[in-house]
């Protein structure tokens, strides 16, 4: 494969599909933002590098694999908010930048729509789908960067260190759950599941 504009390797490229379980347009944009990342904060050695994704869309496990950014380890954070924008920060020395998808023209977008939202399509149907998406993730990696992503600065301060705080017992189904996320009622000490479920509902 030789694409014309991403500096990421093939075996980047590699990797992240291999994690993600196949290829698309939507990892693509993953690997895009995760690439102007690496050239503004790098990769996270260990917590220093934060992502928050305001999708939870394919390109999140783009970011993932290149950025070393993980939900268990606290330094991705999803907040869903339906938009392909990333946002990227170095606790180091505060480096941080906020990246959001242009609009990408796309001359096929009925046809792969027409096919995505066909329940019952022929093998041939779904070989034509495979030929256009792959066509789309291609145009993806070719194009400049600046062309695909508008650069903002970001909106919200660093994200804090994962906090490490004890648990409590959940007095109604016995199990332990983290202070910050315990609920008090008429003096007992709920889980949040158990807490909704005792709760009379409106």
């Amino acid at each position: 494969m030789v694409f014309l504009s991403t500096t990421l390797t093939e075996e980047q490229i590699r990797r992240a599909e291999e994690f993600h379980g196949h290829w698309c347009p939507g990892l693509a944009w993953g690997l895009r933002a995760a690439e102007w990342a690496l050239r503004e904060v790098g990769c996270a050695g260990d917590e220093d590098v934060v992502t928050v994704a305001e999708t939870d869309m394919c390109g999140v496990d783009a970011l993932q694999v290149l950025l070393s950014c993980t939900a268990g380890k606290g330094n991705l954070l999803i907040r869903n908010r339906g938009k392909v924008a990333f946002s990227f920060y170095r606790r180091g020395d505060g480096v941080s930048l906020r990246l959001v998808a242009r609009t990408l023209p796309d001359p096929a977008e009925e046809e792969t729509r027409t096919l995505r939202e066909n329940p019952c399509r022929t093998a041939e149907q779904e070989a034509r789908l495979g030929e256009l998406r792959a066509a789309r993730a291609r145009r993806i990696l070719e194009l400049p960067l600046e062309e695909l992503f508008e650069r903002k600065e970001t909106t919200e301060p660093v994200p804090p260190v994962a906090p490490m705080e004890p648990s409590v017992v959940c007095a109604a189904c016995g199990e332990k759950v983290m202070e910050t996320h315990a609920r008090l009622r008429r003096g007992r000490v709920l889980c949040e599941a158990c807490f909704e479920t005792e709760m009379p509902r409106k």
